[in-house]
């Protein structure tokens, strides 16, 4: 089953604070339902925590057991020793 995958989401800093990168993600979720995806996903790294927060925002949930700093993460997702943090959404 296809799942649409969030590579980067991306706002000039000028234009921040107004809605936009969620704006966008509800774009591509939608463009994602369209063409088939039940579920999309999200990367980031532990230290991104404006990232975190954002994606926690969209109610997108964390997958994984391990932690940093309390923050769920699947430990040496991007290779060994690069953990990340993997959000999940069924649409």
């Amino acid at each position: 089953e296809p799942v649409g995958y969030v590579h980067t989401v991306a706002v000039r800093l000028s234009a921040r604070r107004q809605g936009l990168a969620g704006e966008l993600f509800g774009h591509f979720v939608e463009f994602a339902r369209r063409h088939g995806c039940r579920h999309v996903k999200a990367i980031t790294t532990p230290a991104n925590l404006g990232s975190i927060a954002f994606h926690k925002s969209l109610g997108m949930g964390l997958l994984g057991d391990a932690n940093i700093d309390g923050i769920p993460v699947l430990p040496d997702y991007a290779g060994r020793g690069a953990p990340r943090v993997v959000f999940w959404k069924s649409i």
